[in-house]
């Protein structure tokens, strides 16, 4: 694994993404790279992500699931790469690696879609409780998938402990 501290920036490169670094004479070269926004095949994840800061509110009439989604830091993939940063103060933008995520099927973000599914595989439990339990099982984020014009996008992720970098 690279040490991170020698990274001076990130690079993309035909869709892959690289660290800048300064070798042994002080001159910026390509570092160990891996593929983001792309699932390895150990299941781990390097992506860029955005998230907004403040929290979703309940809207009459509105069903999100949010009696019983897990806790966590909602999260959406930046398949930009912060190419087109929306300038708010409450979005944050970043890349993040999980290196065992929790993946399901999307469905819908209702009651009755991925947020019961897995409120059901962990007997019931419902927010914070439902988020230790799956960290628990060593999982640190929850990342959900439909397919769109034949190919798996991820749709919602929740970070429980991933690492920002």
């Amino acid at each position: 694994m690279m040490d991170e501290s020698n990274i001076i920036r990130w690079v993309t490169v035909n869709g892959k993404h690289f660290p800048i670094v300064k070798d042994k004479n002080g001159k910026e070269v390509f570092g160990v790279g891996e593929e983001i926004n792309k699932q390895n095949a150990d299941g781990s994840i390097t992506m860029t992500y955005v998230h907004i800061k403040n929290n979703t509110q309940k809207i009459k009439g509105m069903d999100f699931g949010q009696d019983i989604e897990p806790a966590g830091e909602y999260m959406s993939m930046d398949t930009l790469q912060g190419q087109h940063k929306i300038d708010q103060p409450n979005y944050e933008y970043g890349t993040i690696h999980f290196k065992k995520p929790l993946v399901l099927e999307h469905k819908s973000t209702d009651s009755k879609g991925w947020k019961k599914d897995l409120s059901d595989m962990y007997g019931g439990k419902k927010k914070k409780a439902l988020s230790n339990a799956i960290m628990k099982d060593g999982y640190d984020a929850i990342m959900t998938w439909e397919m769109y014009k034949g190919k798996k996008e991820w749709v919602e992720i929740v970070n429980l402990k991933g690492k920002k970098r």
